[in-house]
């Protein structure tokens, strides 16, 4: 995890984690970096693992839809029925399986580093494993229970060529990666659920180096007075994109039913 372990920085103090075995950086951090089953590592940044109990709010979801993915029912229900229900039209006709497939296509092979950016259970992230297109993967989420589910569902999948995985419990509206060092983001079904979705993007184009890529998902604006989710139209979405940096000529928005997909290359 060597390449992986030169670009993780403290969410806190920006300083550059340098070992595998603790973080050579900010002091109020716990020192908490995992290596599981041999064959990935989990390093956690959740705000609550500081000494003397210090919280820091600006890197810690509040709304209502991110605490409910940290409750121990929902990455069951998460991993075995909304597969079905996304398949059936809500996250595009074919579900996540026609969606990792544009995924692959989008990104093409031979990738250096790439993130699964609010990973959930890691539906995704198994299948870019599956693929063995990549050398490094990251998988990012704020909810440990999801990333509980995540490690379990590797278990029982032994896949023997999962160690070029990290995962990290983070937030993703303060990525813990120095500026410029993905080839390539997914972020699918995600930036509705975030405080502030236009910090999460500008994060992702923050960490993206030049030429990289973003394949991300959302939801219409169909309930716009709902309070657990965000919804965007796609004017919406183009303003978000456009305004932290990537360039109309290289956003590609398509709206299919209640189903937004972006591709954009910085």
């Amino acid at each position: 995890m060597s390449i992986i372990q030169e670009i993780i920085k403290c969410p806190v103090c920006n300083k550059i984690v340098t070992t595998e075995s603790k973080y050579n950086c900010c002091e109020q951090i716990n020192q908490k970096t995992e290596k599981l089953e041999n064959f990935y590592t989990y390093i956690d940044f959740h705000p609550n693992v500081v000494e003397n109990k210090v919280e820091f709010p600006q890197n810690k979801p509040k709304r209502f839809i991110t605490q409910l993915f940290d409750n121990s029912v929902f990455p069951w229900f998460y991993e075995n029925l909304l597969p079905t229900v996304w398949k059936l039209g809500l996250r595009g006709f074919g579900g996540i399986e026609r969606e990792s497939q544009e995924v692959l296509e989008f990104f093409g092979k031979d990738l250096q580093i790439i993130m699964d950016l609010s990973c959930g259970t890691g539906i995704m992230t198994r299948n870019l494993i599956r693929s063995q297109f990549y050398k490094y993967i990251i998988a990012l989420d704020y909810s440990e229970s999801m990333l509980g589910m995540l490690k379990k569902q590797l278990d029982i999948e032994k896949k023997s060529n999962s160690d070029n995985l990290a995962i990290i419990r983070g937030n993703a509206e303060s990525i813990p990666l120095i500026d410029n060092s993905l080839d390539a983001v997914y972020s699918g079904a995600a930036i509705h659920c975030w405080e502030n979705p236009q910090k999460g993007v500008k994060e992702i184009y923050r960490v993206l180096r030049k030429g990289g890529k973003l394949f991300a998902t959302t939801f219409t604006n169909l309930f716009p007075n709902a309070k657990m989710f965000y919804f965007f139209s796609v004017e919406e979405v183009e303003k978000i994109f456009t305004e932290v940096g990537f360039k109309r000529e290289y956003l590609e928005i398509k709206s299919e039913g209640v189903y937004i997909t972006i591709k954009c290359v910085k």
